[in-house]
Order: structure tokens, then C-alpha cells, then sequence
């Protein structure tokens, strides 16, 4: 079956988030074919989930301080600093052969495209297969604690996800952790408990990246490449590279003005 690839770019927080939705909308008129994307986030940004509250999640005047954008996603799920990462947007069908009906499992099903592209990479990953047993964690970040089927490397998360459905239409992404910065990660998110030191231990215990399992500095090309050469074994699939279509620019146009507007990211 015909994939189409995004090559990994950078963009900022509001066109992504426009360029995830416009795929989406492309999709579901049947103008596409099911697409994945690699991209990166410049200037970095923060991203809070569809149903998160601004302001019991994120510290907004830290981030203008840091120059980090703030918007609010389609999908659910929690806040992520987007900086060092390689994000992954993947929109498919409902009805795509083999796709499982349930949400949890859809997860686990277009994850394996992930993994497989990280094993290329030489990183040994797997499936989270049950939620921490400390809970779903104290924070409002999402790399708090791991889901069900979220990717982890010995017990620790490296790969957040999150997923909306509308239309038939399946829109997942998510962010693997390159490198992080664990001093801003603290500075830009709330905790329930409002203390800080709480989410250092949770960021050093809980989140590792690939620059950690690889001992080395990781170039996103690297990254990109595998990736795609991931989904291609995992699924059968031959991935042709594309640009975005004209509705899809044009989509884009009109959206990226709602991801900046104030009425959005306040929404919660």
C-alpha cells in the first residue's frame, strides 16, 4: 500500500499544528493517502492537550521569559516541551487493514512503526504494556508518567503520543525525545503539588532519550531516516517523499491564524 513521507522540517508551534489538521482534513476528502510526517519545532514550544486548563498546566509568563511559544493541540493528552525531539505526525483511516477499533490498541498498532525505525536506529525499545504503578503522575507533563503501548527503553519513557479521531479519520503524533533540557522542562510546567524538585526526580527517573540510550550525540536526520525505513518494514509499505498539496497549503492558511488566537489556547 502507497504511504506518502513528509521529510523532517522545522516549523513553528502554530503551522504545525496547522499542518497536522490540514493532513487530516486532506485525508478524509480523499485527496491524500495516509501520511506520515517528521518535523521539529522552531522556535521552541510548549504544546497542552485538547482538554488541559492554560493555566493549571503550563507557567505562561516563564515561557514568554524563554521565549517558548505555547499552543493548544487537536488531541488530548498532556503538556510537552518540544525542543530537542523528533516529532512524528501520522494520519490514517479508521478503517486502515489491520487497524484495531479500539483506541488503546490503535496506539500499540501504529507505534510499531516507531519502534521498529528506533531499533534501526540500535536503540532497544518496547511497549509499555501497563501504567506506572506510582499512578498517572503528580504533573501536567506529559512525560510524567507512560499510558498503555507508549514506547519506553528499560522502564523509562522516550516517546509521548496522542490521538484524536474524527471522521473515520485517525490523526496520531507524537514527540521522541532526542535530548532534553530537564531545568526548563521544570521551569515551564505545573505540578499539582507545585514543587518542583518532585518533577526534577520525575524527569530523571521516568524519561530518558536517545542521546542517553546511545551514548552519543544523534543527528534528527538519522532519526528521520529510520523512522520512515521503520514504517515501511513494520507495515509492508512503500513511503513515497512529497511535499504538502495545494488544499493542504491552503488549509494551513486559514488555520494557523486559530492556533494563535488567544480564544483557542485559552479554550480550557
Amino acid at each position: 500500500m502507497k504511504w506518502r513521507f513528509i521529510d523532517f522540517e522545522y516549523a513553528d508551534c502554530f503551522t504545525n499544528m496547522a499542518v497536522d489538521e490540514a493532513t487530516a482534513a486532506a485525508f478524509g476528502n480523499r485527496l491524500v493517502p495516509p501520511t506520515l510526517r517528521l518535523y521539529g519545532w522552531r522556535p521552541p514550544a510548549v504544546s497542552i492537550g485538547y482538554f488541559q486548563k492554560l493555566g493549571n498546566s503550563v507557567d505562561v509568563e516563564m515561557c514568554k521569559s524563554l521565549g517558548i511559544d505555547v499552543v493548544r493541540r487537536p488531541t488530548g493528552g498532556r503538556a510537552v516541551l518540544h525542543e530537542h525531539e523528533v516529532t512524528y505526525s501520522v494520519v490514517v483511516g479508521e478503517d486502515y487493514p489491520g487497524m484495531p477499533k479500539s483506541i488503546t490498541e490503535s496506539y500499540r498498532f501504529i507505534c510499531m512503526g516507531i519502534i521498529e525505525g528506533l531499533r534501526l536506529l540500535g536503540a532497544d525499545v518496547g511497549l509499555q504494556s501497563a501504567r506506572y504503578k506510582e499512578g498517572i503522575g503528580s504533573s501536567s507533563a506529559c512525560f510524567d508518567a507512560a499510558s498503555m503501548y507508549e514506547v519506553l527503553h528499560e522502564g523509562k519513557k522516550l516517546v509521548g503520543s496522542a490521538q484524536v479521531r474524527k471522521n473515520g479519520v485517525i490523526l496520531q503524533h507524537g514527540s521522541i525525545l532526542v535530548d532534553i533540557d530537564i531545568r526548563k522542562n521544570i521551569s515551564v510546567f505545573t505540578g499539582r503539588k507545585k514543587i518542583r524538585p518532585e518533577l526534577d526526580n520525575i524527569f530523571r527517573n521516568r524519561v530518558v532519550t536517545l542521546k542517553q540510550i546511545l551514548g552519543k550525540d544523534v543527528e534528527y536526520s538519522n532519526v528521520s531516516d529510520s523512522v520512515f525505513k521503520g514504517f515501511e518494514n513494520a507495515f509492508g509499505i512503500k513511503g513515497t517523499f512529497e511535499k504538502l498539496s495545494n488544499f493542504e497549503k491552503d488549509y494551513v492558511g486559514r488555520l494557523t491564524d486559530k492556533y494563535k488566537s488567544l480564544e483557542w489556547t485559552n479554550l480550557r
